[in-house]
C-alpha cells in the first residue's frame, strides 16, 4: 500500500467512526477487517504481527490528531473543524509537503469529508443497524 492509500483509508475509519459512533460493534468489525487485510498482506508470521501493530498504532496516532482538530459535533463549528481536520489528513497523505498545501488540494480533502459526512449520514438516518449477538 503506498502512504496515500494508507492515509486516505484511515481518514475514510475515522469519518465512520465519526458518523456511527453509537455503533461499537460495527466499528470494532470495520477495524477488525481493516486490520485483518493488513495482517494477511505480509508473508510470515512475524511479518504478519509486525504490519498489523504498526496499522493499529498508525490508526491511533491519527485517530488522535483528528479528533484533537474536530473536537465535537457542533454544528455551528463543524465548518471550522473541517478546515483543520482536512489540514491535518492532507498532511498526512502528503508528508513531504512541508511548506503546507496547495489551496486546490486542500479544497479538494475538504470536500470530499464534507461529501462523505452528508452521504453516510444520510446512509446512518436509513438504517436500521440491528445487533444480533
Amino acid at each position: 500500500m503506498t502512504i496515500l492509500s494508507t492515509e486516505a483509508m484511515i481518514a475514510y475509519l475515522w469519518m465512520a467512526s465519526r458518523v456511527f459512533s453509537r455503533e461499537k460493534k460495527m466499528l470494532n468489525a470495520m477495524h477488525d477487517a481493516h486490520f485483518a487485510a493488513i495482517f494477511h498482506s505480509g508473508t510470515t508470521r512475524e511479518e504478519k504481527g509486525k504490519l498489523a501493530n504498526a496499522a493499529q498504532a498508525a490508526l491511533a496516532e491519527r485517530y488522535a490528531t483528528y479528533y484533537q482538530a474536530w473536537p465535537d459535533m457542533n454544528p455551528e463549528r463543524g465548518k471550522q473543524y473541517m478546515a483543520a481536520v482536512s489540514l491535518e489528513m492532507g498532511n498526512a497523505f502528503f508528508p513531504r509537503r512541508k511548506s503546507g498545501l496547495h489551496f486546490m488540494l486542500q479544497m479538494t480533502i475538504t470536500v470530499e469529508i464534507g461529501n462523505f459526512f452528508q452521504n453516510t449520514q444520510k446512509l446512518r438516518d436509513a438504517l436500521e443497524i440491528v445487533d444480533r449477538d
